[in-house]
């Protein structure tokens, strides 16, 4: 790698959006789905470094169930305020589980608008 080229390592995967492989290869699509939005959600609300193109050329899977991430040339890291502000919105709209009352709703509605 220099400033001008990114050398990249081959490792065998499928693509997530090609449901034909996936199923053949036997991956369970919930739990894929499931890893994908933990790997998202850790890199935004817990590290706060992220990859910044996680498209379906770059976010792959490979035949055991594991996520593979390609082209990390584009990653970056939220400011600690935005970090912040973005953990807050996911409590607000998460918090409370899928039976809130009025009270609640509105309680973590006040909370997602002041995230923002």
């Amino acid at each position: 790698t220099t400033p001008r080229v990114l050398t990249l390592e081959f490792v065998p995967s499928l693509k997530l959006t090609d449901l034909e492989a996936v199923e053949a290869a036997g991956l369970d699509r919930q739990l894929l789905a499931k890893r994908a939005a933990d790997s998202f959600l850790t890199q935004v609300l817990k590290t706060g470094y992220f990859h910044c193109d996680p498209h379906p050329g770059n976010f792959c899977v490979n035949k055991e169930g594991q996520l593979v991430y390609y082209d990390c040339g584009m990653m970056n890291e939220l400011q600690p305020n935005v970090a912040a502000g973005f953990k807050e919105a996911c409590f607000a709209i998460f918090g409370g589980g899928p039976f809130i009352s009025d009270l609640q709703l509105a309680q973590n509605a006040k909370r997602l608008v002041n995230a923002l």
